[in-house]
């Protein structure tokens, strides 16, 4: 087997372990937890999946690319010090901040809290990003499966005990044990005690000026992109649909995003040791990464049109009923993106920046027409979806 074979296996197998048993357990959550808890998970997730995006201004993305090991934990230490300023500028940001998440969804209880879980969130969130950027610069594939596969148990497993105990916002905190797992297994496994937080390096930063300049506003359109809608589904519709949604994405687009996030990782550590050595981009492992993904998103839709709607009628019960129909058009997003991961790093690879920004700034003006539709027009929760 090659070592581009057995870092797939060791990745997707890790993502399968630990998204696996969030999808099996799904129906433990939803007896345990209501759609309208559901709905505020998704507020804190939108939320936190943008602002992570400012947290380390892209720099993270550049950690596999330099030949020197000295650079790339320089990226690395500078990642995590932004990373933490931000979320904690978040955190004490509160009495602004909290009164803005008032405005925007007053169906969302909890105020300070809220933001000080978020800022949380954000923070370990982007130290795992940030920490398997490292991990793909190793080709370290098996810790970085095993560690897909101890942040998805912690996960289900913290909002599981979380909901028993009764804990108030108990599937964020959950959330936030989980990558705490993921963080830890990198720092054990991960040799980095040389790693300095004392010293700003001002030349790495122009040399990889792209990621912050370009690369930043172009990923901050994408998530707006892709988040704006589940943002806007509390007020447009209420909270119970946000947490319909967000089910239904925990049973067909989450387990998607990660194998995504997986071979996107694979991808980019193998692509950037072909640019590092000065031997150009390999568009042949570019299309033959390609046409692996086509089959395997055709299944993904497949399963989202036939098995995940009947596993939800049978397991989850009367309350997510809007669950089942939302499994199709989600598993035809959850196809695009798998197919899309070459390109996105191949983009990255190249520093192409203008383009990742021409092309997210696209689909941004296709969600904002959605939005304005559906609040327009009166159209029905299917019909926005």
């Amino acid at each position: 087997m090659t070592s581009v074979r057995r870092g797939f296996a060791f990745l997707a197998s890790g993502s399968i372990v630990g998204q696996g048993l969030g999808v099996v357990l799904s129906p433990v959550l939803a007896a345990i937890y209501t759609p309208d808890d559901f709905g505020v998970f998704a507020v804190v997730s939108g939320l936190t999946a943008i602002v992570v995006v400012i947290a380390c201004f892209r720099l993270d993305w550049a950690i596999p690319l330099p030949k020197s090991a000295a650079e790339a934990r320089q990226l690395l230490s500078m990642s995590l010090v932004l990373a933490l300023l931000i979320s904690g500028t978040l955190v004490l940001s509160y009495p602004l901040t909290s009164r803005l998440t008032e405005l925007l969804w007053p169906e969302v209880p909890g105020g300070f809290w809220i933001v000080a879980v978020t800022g949380v969130l954000v923070f370990v969130t982007a130290a795992v990003g940030a920490l398997s950027q490292y991990a793909t610069r190793e080709r370290a594939y098996s810790l970085m499966g095993s560690r897909n596969a101890l942040q998805g148990i912690g996960t289900v497993v913290g909002q599981t005990l979380l909901g028993v105990l009764g804990a108030p916002l108990g599937l964020v905190w959950g959330a936030i044990v989980g990558r705490l797992m993921g963080v830890r297994r990198f720092l054990v496994e991960l040799d980095l005690r040389d790693l300095s937080f004392r010293r700003v390096d001002f030349a790495l930063i122009r040399e990889y000026r792209q990621f912050p300049l370009l690369f930043t506003p172009s990923a901050i359109v994408n998530v707006v992109g892709v988040q704006i809608f589940v943002l806007s589904l509390p007020k447009l519709y209420g909270l119970d649909a946000a947490g319909q949604f967000a089910m239904a994405s925990r049973v067909v687009l989450v387990p998607v995003v990660i194998v995504s996030t997986a071979c996107s990782q694979l991808f980019l550590g193998e692509l950037s040791r072909y640019v590092a050595d000065a031997k150009g981009v390999r568009m042949d492992f570019f299309w033959k990464w390609s046409i692996i993904l086509t089959f395997g998103s055709l299944l993904v839709v497949a399963g989202g049109f036939t098995v995940a709607p009947w596993l939800v009628a049978t397991f989850l019960g009367d309350a997510w009923v809007s669950v089942q129909w939302m499994c199709r058009p989600l598993s035809i997003s959850a196809g695009a993106l798998l197919l899309a991961a070459p390109v996105s790093m191949t983009w990255t690879v190249g520093r192409n920046g203008v383009i990742n920004v021409v092309w997210d700034l696209a689909r941004l003006a296709a969600m904002g027409y959605v939005i304005f539709l559906c609040a327009s027009s009166a159209l029905s929760l299917e019909e926005a979806v």
